[in-house]
């Protein structure tokens, strides 16, 4: 018996199409609700960059002081560096790593109809993700069809609402109406539903 009982969740997933093949049949994808640790495996994964240390206009280390006595600021022993969170390879660097999550969602939620060719072969995982939306671009998805499939993994990333619990009851036929015409074509009780 597990943490919900004898209870099994269904997998909540969508399908979307993100385009036309060559031969003119719709390309879909299977997109299934990201799991519960994706968002912190992403984050040890793919690590968010160290900024550099802010330096003077001689070049040299700026270090934090004590804003009271301006006496310079030591942790073990040594001065503590100011960082810059400004500097442009910092900045580019960030926006690369909230790229590479997004696109390392997309892969972990979506089946694609073939096989990636893309291989790590000793690259950093932001490069390793590039490769993998290049990929993508070279299969000919575009912004449209990516934003589907960014957007089908962020809504089944929300609870379900009250809609999607009776559809998915009714494709069960475990919903109310469903049970009473069992009942009535029967004359026995099936699976009750709630």
């Amino acid at each position: 018996m597990g943490i919900l009982g004898d209870v099994q969740l269904i997998k909540r997933t969508r399908v979307v199409p993100i385009g036309i093949s060559q031969t003119g049949e719709e390309v879909n994808v299977l997109v299934t609700a990201p799991a519960l640790q994706l968002s912190s495996r992403l984050q040890q994964q793919i690590k968010d960059p160290e900024p550099p240390v802010l330096l003077n206009s001689a070049g040299k280390p700026r270090f934090k002081t004590d804003p009271r006595t301006g006496e310079p600021i030591k942790i073990n022993g040594q001065l503590v560096p100011m960082l810059d969170y400004d500097n442009d390879d910092y900045l580019q660097q960030v926006e690369g790593v909230g790229k590479a999550r997004t696109i390392a969602m997309i892969f972990d939620c979506a089946k694609f109809p073939g096989s990636s060719a893309v291989a790590k072969n000793g690259e950093g995982e932001v490069a390793y993700q590039f490769a993998r939306w290049r990929e993508l671009e070279e299969a000919g998805c575009d912004v449209g069809s990516f934003s589907l499939l960014a957007r089908a993994c962020v809504e089944l990333s929300a609870p379900m609402s009250k809609d999607e619990v009776e559809e998915a009851r009714r494709a069960l036929g475990t919903d109310k109406e469903t049970q009473d015409q069992q009942r009535e074509g029967t004359g026995k009780d099936a699976k009750s539903g709630k």
